[in-house]
């Protein structure tokens, strides 16, 4: 009996260190895992603070392009999103960071050892902000048109440094091991055709396009299957003729819904923008006003006088854009009641050729 009471003993003393060791093993265990997510968050939170540094620099350098090698950070998807008029970017699934001023036009997500960035003044007439647009070396942009279209040779130009693939048809497209392609229709015919066997292999996060249409219209699509899935149908604001910065945005914004929440951003600047010009237009008022003033008097005529004084087209481009801003519904800000009085005073600011102008 006294060995077989022995032999229960040391069973259960094994029993014993055998959960004891399991309960350290599983401490130090939790310990280690608690450190490798503390590490990865921080980790992460410090790759989102590099990357805002970088979009933060490339913003205020207008009309230029920076290729930023983030080879090191090749493993990570970085997410863009806009939403109720916030922007903001960062790891999918991690750290994310707010740009609550700040317009960026991109693709919902990218994956890539290389960073393009671009920006191109938006004027309405006068700057209002750099679009920051944000691309990769292996997001793809395929231009379907003709080489006598004036915005496809444009497009030819601008580009220069971007993946940008100009073809006719389609058809002839090679998708090859890009992370996104996104589609470029001129033609306006988009929406009534397949996607072409070449592209059918692609997955539907990985194939976008976009259509233009007479008026500066542009339509969103999205795979979907072997068709094309039709999204947001959106008016460009804008009055350039060429280098059209809120037309170059929008190929570069992930959807509609993106491409209106950041230009609802640009609007609410334009209308700060327009209260700094209207004390401009005091000042000048004031200027001409006094006696023996050069040009006086052409000048206070084009600038209050005349019926279409730049006093006069001013103060209607402000309560658009005033009404655009409190509307903060894109939809409200896309017509021509915003567009003529802005083309409009273009003229009348080309007018003061003698004078002291506006802008």
């Amino acid at each position: 009996m006294k060995e077989k009471r022995g032999q229960v003993e040391v069973t259960f003393h094994w029993i014993y260190i055998l959960i004891a060791g399991a309960v350290i093993l599983l401490f130090f265990a939790g310990i280690i895992v608690k450190q490798k997510v503390s590490f990865e968050d921080k980790l992460g939170e410090d790759i989102v603070q590099i990357l805002d540094s970088i979009l933060a620099g490339a913003g205020v350098s207008e009309k230029t392009k920076n290729f930023v090698d983030v080879g090191g950070l090749s493993d990570y998807t970085f997410e863009f999103r806009c939403e109720e008029g916030y922007m903001g970017f960062g790891i999918k699934g991690g750290a994310f960071e707010d740009l609550p001023i700040s317009p960026v036009f991109a693709p919902k997500e990218i994956k890539t050892g290389k960073l393009i960035l671009w920006s191109l003044p938006y004027k309405f007439p006068y700057k209002v902000i750099d679009l920051l647009m944000v691309s990769s070396s292996n997001t793809k942009y395929v231009v379907v048109g003709n080489e006598f279209d004036t915005f496809y040779v444009e497009l030819q130009d601008m580009t220069e440094g971007f993946n940008f693939e100009f073809v006719n048809d389609l058809n002839e497209v090679d998708p090859g091991k890009n992370f996104h392609v996104r589609v470029i229709d001129l033609k306006g015919n988009l929406g009534g055709s397949g996607i072409p066997a070449t592209l059918q292999e692609l997955g539907d996060e990985q194939l976008s396009a976009i259509s233009f249409s007479p008026g500066n219209v542009v339509t969103y699509f999205q795979k979907d299957g072997d068709d094309w899935e039709q999204g947001e149908t959106v008016q460009i604001i804008s009055i350039a003729e060429e280098k059209d910065a809120a037309k170059y945005a929008a190929i570069f914004a992930g959807d509609g819904e993106r491409y209106m929440c950041n230009m609802m951003k640009v609007f609410k600047r334009m209308k700060y923008v327009t209260e700094v010009y209207a004390g401009k237009l005091g000042e000048l008022k004031e200027h001409y006003s006094v006696f023996g003033v050069p040009n006086g008097a052409i000048c206070q005529s084009i600038l209050e006088e005349a019926r279409q004084s730049v006093d006069i087209v001013f103060e209607r481009l402000k309560g658009k854009v005033s009404a655009c801003d409190d509307s903060e519904d894109y939809l409200s800000c896309s017509d021509s009641r915003m567009t003529e009085p802005a083309s409009e005073l273009r003229e009348l600011n080309d007018q003061l050729e003698s004078c002291v102008k506006l802008y």
